[in-house]
């Protein structure tokens, strides 16, 4: 009922909805070289990367990974 909710409050603002499956790991994979680890933070929102030391925002290395995930 939830979704159904937020899919029709999308619909009517004219907003792209999708569901990911909780399977792919989001959070756990770097978006700038894939690695699979996860990242170390000095905080709760930063995202280290220890393959590659790309340093993003825990929300936006996740946004990547969703947006990469539909492509």
């Amino acid at each position: 009922l939830f979704i159904k909710m937020l899919q029709n409050k999308a619909n009517q603002k004219g907003l792209l909805f999708f569901r990911v499956p909780q399977i792919i790991p989001i959070y756990k994979r770097c978006s700038a070289c894939g690695s699979m680890t996860a990242g170390h933070t000095r905080d709760k929102n930063l995202w280290i990367c220890p393959e590659c030391g790309a340093e993003l925002p825990l929300s936006k290395n996740a946004a990547y990974n969703l947006e990469k995930s539909g492509e």
